[in-house]
């Protein structure tokens, strides 16, 4: 231990005594830890953690359903429910949650909240323990529509809206115009079961009709909307056991409901790998962030083992004379590894007071969603232990080199090399190979960062098939108020009536969804006579309830037929319109005009077809898809969005639509936005991608133009003396500059080849997640080669510029 402690205060003194060598190499491994520290707190909350605050997370895992193509269904209908918890043998429990706009108080000062509604064991299974009061019962969580008018309240909504009163338990909340008792307050740390979002409140899902929030939840299996199914292992039982019973059960219910279940399969997946939340959105950016910041970090340990080669060179007879008295090679490697340690530490220190800043950039590239999301990341245990991993790392990484270089010392190679001011060739030769790996490195980074920069310029370029131009979308909950559907229905027709007389509005219409935004459009089982599906085929096909005059505000061309008209109301047949895709996957055999389409047992006729468009993300590709009169179809429990467009300010706009809701509703709950906004969400990915991958590939290439400033610097340094005597014998500045820039340049030739090797190998790995172009792009690597090519330059000119102009005088005088 004495030895020990005296290896940190002889370590601490070397420091203190090179400041600028200090400051430097702490800046650098501060820079590389910050950036790995950050990621991983990323990954470990969304990926590894994506519920926090419950019980044996690992032994918990996620039902999806999948059609048979692999397409991922919107999500899990309640009586489906039912028979897989009833039926599963190999499962502990099973448990459902739905996503739920909500609206808390009223007379005229309602408040947004955001809750999930649940099946009775939803806590039971989660294994979580309420801070307060208690969970669901069984009889509450019972089946019947209305029979648990409970509530189960978030930490930070018993904090905000109850003022942390211990005794909330038993006390009333308005919840949708409906009382509701809190039975409980949920820990601090439990925000739910979809990754990213922050809930406040749960409720029994047997309270959806009551609450207005979905009339078919309960009673019919086509509805699926919810959102999140859990299921918890049984001890001893693999995912791939449980995943095959889910599987077997769910080809019974296809066989048992084919209207509604066919070609749906259940899969049991791992709570990292689900479809809901910021998971799915962010899994793929993750783990290239991952990658490319354990570049980062390898090119950081690079430049300080360079660094400290350097001062090893200047060390050498202080090691060496060391050795000669006695001290053994342990010693030395013991004090070598001390110092970088003592660098390290100090660099991961600096770098955790950076952290926090950096952990927020998920949130500051977030497009305006209405939605709760929350991307916690913090500087928890486990990223603290993953900061120290990091420092023992690095001291390897960039210790061994000096600590070889110091070991391999004798007193008489010390004092000889110290008399000639040079390292030896092999400690030259070192330094180039790691310069050669940073170059490399930096290369394969900024290949990525290209590649994904372009991609995602790719996406932005893509039509979504209308135009967003002036478009202002409002975002309406009034089922939220307890209003019921005939009176959201005239609310629509009276708020569209009113903004038509607006100065500056050119269009208005509504419907029930928008297009690409945060999770699939609803989908509806179809019937259609004279389509033969296959057995494994699924028919619930992707919908929007829309109004009159949509689709042409919209821009979305009408191919034939007509659109939507006031008069196609609930007192009339049920009609539609499809697109192109729908015509030519169905109604190949006839005319699309006049067909007849079954509509979960109700018949509709089309009346119009029109053009293909994005429904859910600007990659997919063409989908059949069909429209229904919103006046027709629309019920309680399901939302709305009004569509504004305007020939002048929007902004003026958005304020009446503001005044002109709330004239006709003093409750009504909405958000505005440009429809252009609403839509970025689907390239949220894409957008994380480029953004932070620019950022990193751009550090990545001027540390690599440091390394290399570095290694000629130093090499110069080494040669002035046979600098100076050339010049005294004749040579030009020129073939001066000429060789060391040669010499610079073949470093970062050859580490360019390296790098360009190593992302053709990648190559196969990346191509699935770029849009509209291939890993192997020749613009994108031979952009990456020039800006690496221009930096190297620029690294290798400044100490080629001083050898070149150096007198001889000054040379001999320097030894």
């Amino acid at each position: 231990m004495h030895a020990v402690l005296s290896d940190l205060r002889h370590g601490l003194r070397i420091l203190r005594n090179h400041p600028g060598f200090t400051f430097v190499a702490v800046l650098t491994l501060a820079l590389g830890i910050s950036v790995n520290t950050t990621v991983f707190s990323w990954i470990d909350h969304l990926l590894l953690r994506p519920f926090p605050g419950i019980a044996e997370p690992e032994s918990l895992a996620l039902v999806e359903i999948h059609t048979a193509s692999g397409e991922f269904r919107n999500g899990m209908s309640f009586l489906d429910y039912l028979d897989y918890r009833d039926n599963a043998k190999l499962l502990a429990g099973l448990a459902v949650a739905r996503f739920t706009p909500l609206s808390l108080g009223g007379d005229g000062r309602p408040r947004r909240a955001w809750g999930e509604l649940v099946s009775g064991n939803y806590f039971d299974v989660l294994g979580v323990k309420p801070a307060l009061g208690r969970a669901f019962t069984p009889e509450e969580g019972r089946r019947q529509a209305g029979a648990g008018p409970v509530v189960v309240i978030s930490h930070s909504l018993w904090k905000i809206y109850f003022r942390a009163d211990p005794n909330v338990l038993g006390k009333r909340l308005r919840v949708n115009r409906h009382e509701l008792t809190v039975v409980g307050v949920a820990p601090e740390d439990f925000t739910g079961t979809t990754p990213g979002l922050a809930y406040d409140l749960w409720a029994p899902l047997n309270m959806a009709t009551a609450m207005g929030t979905g009339t078919g939840t309960l009673g019919y299996r086509g509805t699926r909307d919810l959102t999140t199914t859990i299921a918890r292992l049984r001890p001893g039982v693999s995912l791939a056991q449980a995943g095959a019973e889910m599987s077997a059960l769910s080809l019974r219910l296809a066989a048992g409901y084919p209207d509604t279940n066919r070609g749906l399969t259940a899969h049991l997946i791992p709570s990292y790998s689900g479809h809901a939340g910021a998971q799915q959105l962010l899994q793929a950016p993750l783990r290239i962030l991952a990658a490319v910041s354990v570049l980062l970090l390898l090119i950081v340990c690079a430049n300080v083992a360079n660094l400290l080669l350097a001062r090893g060179v200047a060390r050498r007879r202080e090691f060496g004379i060391r050795l000669a008295m006695g001290a053994r090679p342990g010693q030395v490697l013991r004090q070598v590894f001390t110092e970088t340690l003592l660098l390290a530490t100090i660099g991961a220190c600096a770098g955790m007071l950076v952290s926090p800043w950096m952990m927020q950039m998920l949130r500051i590239l977030l497009p305006p969603v209405d939605v709760p999301l929350r991307f916690e990341s913090d500087l928890g245990w486990r990223t603290l232990i993953f900061t120290a991993l990091l420092c023992v790392a690095a001291t390897v990484i960039c210790g061994v080199a000096p600590a070889l270089l110091a070991i391999r010392t004798s007193l008489r190679e010390s004092m000889e090399s110290s008399g000639r001011g040079g390292a030896s060739r092999s400690t030259h030769h070192l330094r180039a190979a790691l310069v050669v790996c940073e170059v490399a490195l930096a290369s394969v980074a900024l290949i990525g960062a290209g590649l994904f920069l372009r991609s995602f310029r790719n996406a932005t370029q893509i039509s979504p098939g209308f135009d967003t131009r002036d478009v202002n979308v409002s975002q309406f909950y009034l089922s939220a108020s307890g209003y019921t559907g005939p009176e959201q229905r005239q609310f629509c027709r009276s708020l569209r009536e009113r903004l038509e007389s607006v100065p500056g509005v050119v269009a208005v219409s509504y419907a029930d969804q928008i297009p690409m935004s945060l999770g699939p459009m609803p989908v509806h089982p179809l019937t259609i006579p004279g389509y033969v599906a296959p057995p494994d085929e699924d028919m619930n096909v992707s919908r929007m309830f829309v109004a009159p005059g949509f689709t042409s505000l919209l821009g979305i061309a009408l191919r034939e037929g007509r659109d939507f008209k006031e008069s196609d109301d609930e007192k009339t047949p049920l009609v539609m319109l499809v697109n192109e895709s729908f015509v030519r996957r169905y109604l190949r055999s006839g005319a699309a005009i006049g067909a007849r389409v079954q509509v979960e047992k109700v018949w509709a006729t089309v009346v119009g077809v029109v053009a293909d468009c994005k429904y859910n993300s600007l990659t997919e590709r063409g989908m059949p898809f069909f429209y229904l009169p919103f006046r027709q179809r629309f019920q309680p429990g399901l939302n709305f969005s009004f569509y504004v467009k305007t020939a002048g300010n929007q902004a003026a706009v958005a304020q009446a639509m503001q005044r002109e809701a709330l004239k006709l509703n003093r409750d009504a709950i909405f958000t505005t936005t440009s429809f252009t906004q609403s839509i970025e969400g689907s390239l949220y990915p894409q957008r994380v991608a480029a953004m932070l991958l620019g950022f990193l590939g751009t550090v990545c290439l001027l540390l690599a133009g440091i390394g290399l400033y570095s290694v000629m610097n130093y090499a110069v340094s080494q040669r002035t003396r046979e600098m100076g005597i050339r010049v005294a014998l004749g040579a030009r500045p020129t073939q001066i500059l000429g060789a060391v820039l040669k010499e610079g340049l073949a470093l970062t030739a050859a580490g360019l080849g390296l790098g360009a090797g190593c992302a053709l190998a990648l190559a196969p790995w990346v191509n699935s997640l770029l849009i509209r172009m291939t890993a192997v792009d020749p613009p994108t690597f031979a952009a990456a080669a020039g800006f690496l090519a221009v930096v190297a330059m620029a690294a290798t000119l400044l100490p080629a510029g001083r050898a070149a102009t150096t007198a001889p005088t000054t040379a001999l005088r320097s030894e």
